[in-house]
């Protein structure tokens, strides 16, 4: 009975490994690279989720400026310090007046 063995020589093997090592080593020094664009990417896109977030606040007030369920008395919109202050009012809990106390739920908001 024959039994014929087939399979890798030495050679074969520590070649193997050989290009395996370099691939690895190849790809090892791409990570560090890789992870910084990520982290910078990840920045970016937070920075840009924020700025959204505040541009969309902002207008929403504006947008709101001057509602009044009732008989208010004042500006809905006032630009103060030669345009670089924006106060609004708007009546958010519909009593008919723009209500400045207390002031966590003064209907009055400044940018």
């Amino acid at each position: 009975m024959s039994i014929t063995t087939r399979g890798f020589s030495l050679l074969e093997v520590v070649l193997a490994m050989a290009i395996g090592s370099i691939l690895l080593l190849g790809s090892a020094r791409f990570l560090p690279a890789l992870q910084r664009e990520i982290w910078h990417n990840t920045r970016q896109l937070s920075l840009e989720d924020e700025i959204w977030q505040r541009t969309y606040t902002v207008a929403k007030h504006l947008q709101r400026a001057g509602y009044c369920h009732g008989h208010c008395i004042g500006e809905g919109l006032h630009l103060a310090e030669q345009g670089q202050c924006v106060i609004v009012q708007w009546d958010g809990n519909n009593n008919g007046v723009w209500d400045t106390i207390p002031a966590k739920e003064a209907d009055q908001t400044g940018f």
